[in-house]
This record gives C-alpha cells, structure tokens and sequence, in this order.
C-alpha cells in the first residue's frame, strides 16, 4: 500500500494464478476507483515476472516491485498513478544482489532516493536515483539484519519497514531504518489479528 496525499494505492499477486493486480482507493471510504488486473507490460510477462510486491509513490507515479523468471529475478516497474497503467519504464536490478527476489521497495519523496533490499536476511539495503534511470547511488551496511520485509515507506525522513517475522501472541514489528548510519530499530508492534497471519506493507497518511 502507499499514497499520494490523496488516494490510497495497494498492489496484490496470487503467484499460483499468475495473477497480479494494482488498484487505487479513496480515503475517507476506501472506495474502489479504479483497478488493473495483470498489469505487468509485455517485457515481463514475456520473461515470467509474475508477482508485483511492495510499492512506493513519488511525483505522480507508482513505483513497484517485481519478481519471478529467469532472466530477471527483480526489477521495479513504474506505473502512472492517473491510469495505473505501466509506463514503460522497466528497470533490471543485479541478480546477485537480489539472489531470492525484491519484496519491497521505498521512494524518498523529499530527496528521490530509493531503497530495497533482497527477501532473506539482508545486510544492505541499495539506494537507487529514480531521476537518474535509476543508478546505484549508495548502499547502506545495516546494523542488523532484516528478514522477511513486505513493505516500507518513509515518513519524517525515517524509513519504516512492515516485518513479516513469525506471530509473537498476533502482533508483528514494524522497524525504522536511519537510512543515514543503517541503524535498526523496533518501532512499533501491530496486531494482525491472528496466528499465521501475513503483515503486507504499510503507508503514511498526513491528517492535517
């Protein structure tokens, strides 16, 4: 899930079905405004891309990203937030940095950085400029390292991240990140409601 002030914006895939979808929400009732069943351009479809994970808002598009096939383990595929339709920008990310796929990925909407890391266990997390065809600009050497994270987003300059760790009596962690020194932190804990339930992302919305 992400935002862009105005309307909420989820992605989904069921990797079985070969079934992905972005859809795009009101806030004040989360009312349906539009969706978009297998989104994914020709490119990755044709190479087996086929599940669309965490997503992130920057300057009017959807940034996602995207896993599956051979050729290209992970990628971030862009979507206009207008249409949801994909606008042509594929960007590939090196397999041996992202050796068990790309499950999440968040743009700083202040500097245009934006962050990922691999699903398993990773001790870095790669910083990308999204207004530079999306060059490696920095990797950052975590304090500890994080495992199973389905989503992130900033918020005060402070990047968060939506852990799927094994339930401790329902709740999951949601860390922060100082994406300045790498240091990692439990933020908060959220109850999901249950046991074996999956923790997805997660969003900020401003109430002014």
């Amino acid at each position: 899930i992400t935002t862009d002030g105005e309307y909420y914006y989820t992605s989904g895939s069921i990797t079985a079905l070969d079934l992905q979808a972005l859809a795009k929400f009101t806030f004040d009732d989360m009312e349906l405004v539009d969706r978009k069943i297998n989104p994914l351009p020709s490119l990755c479809e044709d190479r087996g891309n086929n599940h669309i994970g965490g997503i992130s808002y920057y300057n009017g598009k959807i940034y996602a990203s995207v896993e599956g096939g051979d050729e290209c383990y992970a990628c971030i595929v862009v979507f206009d937030c207008e249409t949801l339709e994909a606008t042509g920008e594929v960007y590939d990310l090196p397999n041996e940095l992202y050796d068990d796929g790309i499950p999440w990925l968040a743009v700083d909407n202040e500097s245009g950085l934006l962050y990922a890391s691999k699903w398993s266990n990773a001790e870095h997390i790669y910083v990308y400029d999204v207004n530079d065809s999306m060059k490696n600009v920095d990797t950052i050497a975590l304090s500890e390292p994080i495992d199973r994270i389905q989503g992130g987003e900033f918020y005060n300059g402070v990047l968060y991240l939506s852990n799927d760790t094994k339930d401790i009596e329902n709740t999951k962690r949601i860390l922060s990140v100082d994406v300045a020194t790498g240091e990692v932190e439990v933020a908060a804990l959220r109850d999901v409601g249950g046991n074996n339930i999956e923790a997805e992302g997660l969003t900020f919305w401003l109430d002014e």
